[in-house]
């Protein structure tokens, strides 16, 4: 009976030593390994959905709006997004955001998607551009009848001659507002070198008994019929001197 005893012994303490220097030699291999024990949990399928979807639960997938369900599975609503507006365009253009700033210049997108800032300067225009914009946005002009300019230190040179008579085109044309065809009564009109306002489409109004009289002279109101001078009256008819013209020697 002892003997037995004896033997159980043995075989008990001889296991825990083996147990002891196992459990030192692991120690020694890997003295930096720590376990908890604990496993970390599977990720739902709505939560790996959203991982795949870089963290959103909801996207645009070619302009339609979807979203991650539980069963992790994504559905789209099947309506393309509509355009956004200029403001919203805007908004999405600065990183979601209607003020921000630019060069330390508080800004906002405003309802047609421009942006406006507070606080700006404009900038001080330059002597030249001044004389510009005081002479109604023009750099040369009229003095008196004598064309001047913007020179670039802003102060204004004249030539010191007067503008030459415009020709009759020329007087027609500015008469006009600067334009050589222009609309009268819904009818397309232009100038003629002569001066005179020249239309197409129009009816021409029936001339004058006076005027049918001059045309029929070559647009002369004064004219010779057998070597005696005669002209039109204002009932259309000719009447003549009844004297010979004088050959003058």
């Amino acid at each position: 009976m002892r003997l037995s005893l004896f033997v159980l012994l043995t075989q008990v303490l001889s296991a825990s030593a083996t147990v002891v220097t196992v459990t030192v030699t692991a120690t020694a291999v890997n003295p930096n390994v720590q376990c908890t024990g604990a496993v970390p949990p599977t990720p739902s399928p709505f939560d790996k959905c959203v991982k795949d979807h870089d963290g959103k639960s909801e996207f645009q997938l070619n302009g339609v709006k979807c979203f991650c369900i539980q069963d992790g599975s994504v559905q789209c609503t099947g309506v393309p997004l509509p355009t956004p507006s200029p403001f919203d365009k805007c908004v999405k253009d600065h990183d979601g955001k209607s003020t921000f700033e630019i060069n330390g210049i508080m800004c906002g997108c405003i309802q047609d998607g421009s942006v406006q800032c507070t606080g700006a300067v404009p900038p001080t225009p330059s002597p030249y551009e001044k004389c510009v914009q005081d002479h109604d946005g023009k750099s040369t002009f009229e003095i008196n009848g004598i064309m001047c300019g913007c020179i670039q230190d802003g102060s204004v040179q004249c030539t010191g001659v007067p503008l030459p008579t415009p020709s009759p085109f020329d007087k027609c044309v500015k008469d006009h507002d600067g334009k050589s065809t222009f609309e009268i009564n819904g009818i397309m009109c232009g100038c003629i070198q002569d001066g005179s306002v020249q239309c197409t489409g129009a009816v021409p109004p029936t001339p004058s008994p006076y005027e049918k009289c001059v045309q029929d002279h070559d647009g002369k109101s004064t004219f010779e019929i057998n070597g005696i001078m005669c002209g039109c009256i204002q009932d259309g008819s000719v009447q003549c001197t009844g004297v010979p013209k004088t050959t003058t020697l």
